[in-house]
């Protein structure tokens, strides 16, 4: 039995030797993309190429937006896909990579029967009434409505196919959405000849954020994607995965001090 039993450990403390490293355990990251867009194809193929050059075994989960920051919080998820410039203002535990990922333009969307046009910019919706709803979650779409609506003409949704069925049977005006999440529905059986976009409201870069526990991975996390960036990669997978609609990749060059802030103050 003692032979036995000094095998065993023997066996444990050699797989747990510096020569045989212990695997990490998976990084989680939640997509903030529709599952099989091709936004979410996209960023998919980002990260996968990018936690295999970190040696990291990477596991992606799908949830609504206002509940991944909870879990993010709760450091119960690892990293986000894509985050605003000031999210880590407001969530001081999230670690923004200083490397702007792509730049979405935030609509307005309206019914076709209506001749709704924003052309202002956030301001369009002041002395209006307008009702409208934006996905819950969607920090700049908050801070900046509720700058120019009263409460009572405010609402959230769960999804952004929630928030175009609204649109449809005419239970608000407008939902307010970035685009990289409508687009794929627009041209759907389900919204086409129902639903317009009706003006650009913003324009917002994304980063990728992590939790502030994995803070020593993020000048690695920095390096390996600004490299990927400077070989050509994302703009590759935007390319292949947008191969129907492209004009969204024409967004990905972005890393100048004015481009990286959204119009919130």
């Amino acid at each position: 039995m003692l032979f036995i039993w000094s095998s065993l450990l023997t066996i444990q403390l050699a797989s747990a030797s510096p020569s045989n490293p212990a695997k990490p355990d998976p990084f989680v990251m939640y997509s903030n993309q529709v599952e099989d867009s091709s936004a979410s194809k996209w960023l998919t193929a980002i990260y996968t190429e990018l936690f295999i050059r970190l040696d990291i075994p990477l596991l992606i989960t799908s949830l609504p937006e206002a509940r991944a920051t909870k879990k993010a919080i709760a450091g119960s998820i690892d990293g986000q896909f894509g985050r605003v410039y000031e999210y880590q203002d407001n969530f001081p535990n999230q670690i923004r990579i200083d490397v702007p990922l792509y730049k979405i333009n935030i609509n307005a969307y309206s019914h076709t029967s209506n001749s709704n046009t924003l052309s202002n910019g956030w301001a369009s919706f002041k002395n209006t009434n307008y009702t409208v709803v934006y996905k819950r979650g969607a920090l700049i779409n908050k801070l900046n409505l509720e700058k120019v609506l009263p409460e009572s003409k405010l609402g959230t949704v769960t999804s952004i196919r929630q928030g175009l069925l609204k649109v449809k049977y005419g239970r608000v005006d407008m939902f307010v959405q970035a685009d990289i999440g409508v687009r794929h529905l627009l041209n759907s059986e389900e919204f086409k000849g129902h639903i317009m976009d009706s003006g650009n409201l913003d324009s917002v870069t994304i980063y990728p954020y992590i939790h502030s526990k994995h803070r020593a991975l993020a000048d690695e996390l920095t390096a390996h994607l600004r490299a990927m960036k400077n070989e050509g990669l994302l703009i590759h997978y935007c390319l292949d995965a947008f191969s129907s609609d492209t004009s969204l990749c024409e967004g990905l060059d972005v890393d100048s001090e004015e481009d990286k802030k959204s119009s919130y103050k």
